[in-house]
């Protein structure tokens, strides 16, 4: 419809009044879900991110619905005809703040890979790609499918389309849209809200209550309703103007009203009839190995098991969690195990031929594949029911010794402190790790000057080089350098180092860097052990999410 608004002041202001209540809906639906609701953790599994796109999200469905309601509502109550000449902003803004979480789904969850955005999974083992999440393909087909017809529905919304387009063109293309987008948001909304957070086998995962599911069903089905109500009074009064209604015209009437209604009151009602017969969690603990809330956060203890010490640290195990685990026998370290939340990397040690304990390092590792579950389930069990002190505990195997040393204490970060590693990470090639006393500031692609006190080995060439870096410029206290083992004194030094043995690092040089701010394309060609510098570049690239291509 032609608004006949001529001034530019006015329509900036009327968006700017729509657009400031837009942002403040996602700002108070984002703190629903952080500050004032569920704390982001690994149990109930609640990412940092969940809050962000549903915020997003949830925040464009009040703006749909608002543009929906506000034409039946002012054919019911014709107070509202004032506020009918919103629905335009409103659907602008719907439009925006739905591509603001297509826009966080992409990044924050997809990770920009559209295989991931379709739940398809590349498989290694078997060399190709699986449909590993075909319910979140499912969803995120349909926000495809949304995209264009949002996007017309925001270019159309001005007085110069409605000119364009005739407005009978006009008024049916945005009563088809608006009503299009509408049930797919709400089937999306159902299949999401609903059917993705449940417990259910095989994991019987539980997952935080999400608030809005009943809200969300309650306006879905009072704007089919307030449509349905206003067909019904158009119908009636259009044909009273030649005759009077009869009891079985105004029946039908509201048979129709009621079939147009039904769709929504039925897939509203089936949902608040299964959501009133599932289990929401198990109390027991049968049948799952993730923690039902009674367990210690943090704890220290040793488990006396087979002739050997088990000493198990862990700090934050529902959050940002970090583990040890030291297995000692005959008064000698057998094995040590450190997970670090903050890198997300697990670090293991065992004794070589020689008596050493060799240290590996494997990253991108998350703390559920790393069975922290059964840490919280067990020793994390253990430590809030018993407390400190000396215990037997009985497990399926029998009894075991437990002493359990601190429960909720802070444990120093020294606990977790990995050491200097040395990692074999492809054949004949080697990363060696080194801890930093200070911040050690370079950019990505940088060298250093890698120097020891003494070389174990002879080598003519000396006792330093000049090695890449391997590592993100993002970690100032840790540095990584890797070489092809060529068996070289300097090399075979670097690789029988002891923990704590001291380096010399002299630099950074060199300008062979990456951009912040790339306005070109980047290809990256590298032959063997050359490609550590461009290894520093990507991780930094990945991490801080640097725009190339």
């Amino acid at each position: 419809m032609l608004l006949g608004i001529k001034s530019r002041r006015t329509v900036f202001l009327r968006h700017l009044a729509v657009g400031s209540f837009s942002l403040l809906l996602v700002y108070l639906f984002y703190l629903s879900y952080g500050a004032w609701g569920v704390k982001p953790a690994i149990w109930p599994d609640w990412g940092a991110d969940h809050p962000f796109w549903r915020s997003w999200a949830h925040a464009a469905f009040v703006l749909l619905f608002l543009t929906l309601i506000l034409g039946p509502a002012a054919k019911l109550w014709r107070p509202f005809t004032r506020f009918l000449s919103l629905r335009r902003e409103l659907g602008v803004w719907f439009a925006v703040l739905g591509a603001g979480h297509a826009w966080a789904i992409w990044d924050r969850w997809a990770q920009q890979d559209i295989y991931a955005l379709f739940g398809i999974q590349k498989i290694e083992e078997i060399g190709g790609y699986v449909l590993a999440r075909p319910e979140v393909g499912i969803m995120n087909m349909m926000m495809l499918m949304l995209a264009p017809m949002v996007i017309l529905l925001a270019v159309t919304s001005s007085d110069r389309a409605v000119n364009f387009l005739g407005i009978s063109s006009w008024k049916w293309l945005h009563n088809s849209l608006i009503h299009a987008i509408f049930y797919i948001v709400m089937l999306r909304g159902i299949l999401y809200l609903f059917f993705f957070f449940q417990y259910s086998p095989p994991n019987y995962r539980q997952y935080p209550s999400i608030w809005f599911l009943y809200p969300f069903l309650g306006m879905g089905v009072f704007a089919v309703l307030l449509q349905a109500a206003a067909f019904a009074k158009t119908v009636i009064k259009q044909r009273s103007y030649g005759q009077a209604n009869s009891t079985a015209s105004i029946a039908i009437t509201i048979f129709l009203a009621a079939l147009f209604a039904a769709p929504m009151t039925l897939a509203a009602g089936t949902v608040l009839s299964l959501d009133g017969r599932l289990v929401q969690g198990n109390s027991s603990g049968a049948g799952t190995t993730q923690p039902t809330g009674n367990y210690a956060r943090t704890f220290y203890m040793v488990i006396k098991e087979g002739g050997q010490d088990i000493h198990v640290w862990a700090r934050n195990l529902d959050s940002e969690p970090f583990f040890r685990q030291r297995i000692v026998a005959g008064g000698s370290t057998v094995s040590d195990q450190i997970y670090r939340f903050d890198k997300k990397a697990l670090y293991t040690a065992e004794r070589n031929a020689d008596g050493q304990l060799s240290w590996n390092k494997q990253g991108n590792v998350n703390p559920e594949s790393i069975g922290i579950q059964n840490i919280a389930v067990g020793p994390g069990t253990w430590a809030a029911q018993y407390g400190i002190g000396e215990h037997q505990i009985r497990v399926t195997q029998g009894t075991i010794q437990v002493t359990i040393n601190s429960v909720g204490q802070a444990i120093e970060d020294e606990v977790f402190k990995v050491p200097d590693t040395v990692t074999r990470i492809a054949k004949d090639t080697i990363e060696v790790s080194f801890s930093l006393p200070h911040d050690f500031n370079f950019q990505a692609g940088q060298y250093i000057q890698l120097g020891v006190p003494q070389l174990l080995y002879s080598d003519a060439a000396g006792h330093s080089r000049l090695m890449s870096i391997a590592s993100s410029p993002l970690n100032q206290k840790e540095i990584c350098i890797a070489f092809r083992d060529t068996g070289s004194g300097f090399k075979d030094t670097l690789k029988s180092l002891k923990v704590g043995s001291p380096a010399i690092i002299e630099g950074p040089y060199g300008f062979f860097t990456l951009s912040d701010r790339p306005s070109y394309p980047f290809v990256f060609i590298a032959g063997g052990i050359g490609v550590t510098p461009y290894v520093s570049m990507l991780q930094y690239a990945a991490a801080t999410k640097l725009n190339i291509s």
